[in-house]
């Protein structure tokens, strides 16, 4: 049962410090080839159908360069791109109390932005 909370009887005020927040910006590069895959439209359709018990079609002629540009995330004017979520969760991953940087903290005090509506930040591809 919840205990019942009373106000202070003298009409004290609480008083909260406003946030500090920091804003950094950073590049991150890597040491490996990034393999991205984002589920396409045509393949949830088929979970989607295969779930609701349709019956699925004949197999259809698979285009590998198509399936490669579909799993491909992309920002929202159409270039190449990172979910802001993935790179949050790497950085969340990252913290590790044997560090001295516990992920609970590091959870509760990292907010990431931008990314437009498909919340995907633009990334520069080197092939």
């Amino acid at each position: 049962m919840a205990s019942k909370v009373n106000p202070p009887a003298d009409n004290s005020r609480v008083s909260l410090k406003p946030v500090q927040a920091q804003y950094l910006k950073i590049k991150i590069q890597g040491t490996s080839p990034m393999i991205q895959h984002q589920w396409s439209e045509k393949a949830l359709r088929a979970m989607r159908d295969k779930h609701a018990g349709k019956k699925t079609k004949e197999r259809e002629i698979r285009d590998p360069q198509q399936e490669g540009i579909d799993a491909m995330y992309k920002t929202d004017d159409g270039r190449p791109g990172i979910p802001l979520l993935a790179i949050k969760s790497a950085l969340i991953d990252a913290a590790h109390k044997d560090l001295g940087i516990e992920k609970t903290l590091v959870r509760k005090a990292l907010f990431v932005q931008g990314g437009g509506a498909k919340m995907v930040i633009p990334m520069e591809v080197r092939c």
